[in-house]
């Protein structure tokens, strides 16, 4: 007897749609999605996307990307997506956002414009229709004229505050957990700098000698820098 046996070829590829909203039903202004370097066209009315050809059988990260408006982004990623068929993730509706403003003052309650503000996060696990992601935010911009930023983000229980500027004393590891609409007040401390020369009995530069700083007279040394060639120390 002879066994006739058909086989059929596994599909190489499969299509991922979805859909994205905001908290508020409405689709994001600036969102993208991609996969494996597939980037799908969202529907800006609807925030449905489709990518048509998605390798099968493998392991792949998703990415979303969405554009804060305000100088920064925030991404949700799902990793380790295997599609055995064509998916449809369903909605994905983002975490609400709420804004965060930055008040950058001196050691005097004056504004301190032109400091750079970064926001960065560590990434918790968020749920978004059913899908497990992890959330990364990041932000950089400048304080105006009268020290502040405002930032719109989505909700994140972990941010982290950086803030720089010449001449002042950096502000590193302030957090916050962006549940509401907050306003933070962050001071920073201008640094001054104390230079001069060192000149032997003769007049001629002084090389190479210690000089030490203390603050208030305490004795103790703050700082410690030697003169260069010219006797010069800074």
């Amino acid at each position: 007897n002879t066994v006739t046996v058909t086989l059929t070829p596994l599909a190489s590829n499969f299509s991922l749609t979805g859909r994205i909203v905001e908290s508020t039903g409405t689709a994001p202004a600036d969102a993208t999605v991609t996969i494996d370097g597939h980037t799908a066209t969202i529907d800006p009315a609807t925030g449905t996307f489709t990518i048509p050809q998605v390798t099968a059988f493998r392991s792949h990260d998703l990415e979303l990307v969405i554009d804060d408006g305000t100088g920064g982004t925030t991404t949700f990623t799902r990793r380790y997506l295997t599609l055995s068929d064509n998916t449809d993730l369903g909605t994905l509706t983002l975490p609400p956002r709420h804004t965060l403003t930055l008040n950058v003052v001196d050691q005097n309650n004056s504004p301190v414009a032109n400091a750079d503000t970064n926001l960065t996060s560590t990434p918790p696990s968020v749920q978004l229709g059913g899908n497990q992601f992890t959330q990364t935010t990041q932000h950089t911009a400048t304080t105006n004229t009268t020290g502040t930023h405002t930032i719109t983000t989505h909700t994140h229980p972990n941010l982290t505050i950086g803030i720089t500027r010449d001449g002042y004393r950096p502000v590193t590891s302030q957090t916050v957990n962006l549940n509401a609409s907050t306003t933070l007040n962050l001071a920073m401390t201008q640094v001054f700098s104390v230079s001069g020369r060192v000149l032997e009995s003769d007049g001629s530069p002084a090389q190479h000698v210690s000089v030490n700083y203390s603050a208030n007279g305490s004795g103790n040394s703050n700082s410690q820098v030697s003169s260069d060639g010219n006797g010069d120390f800074v």
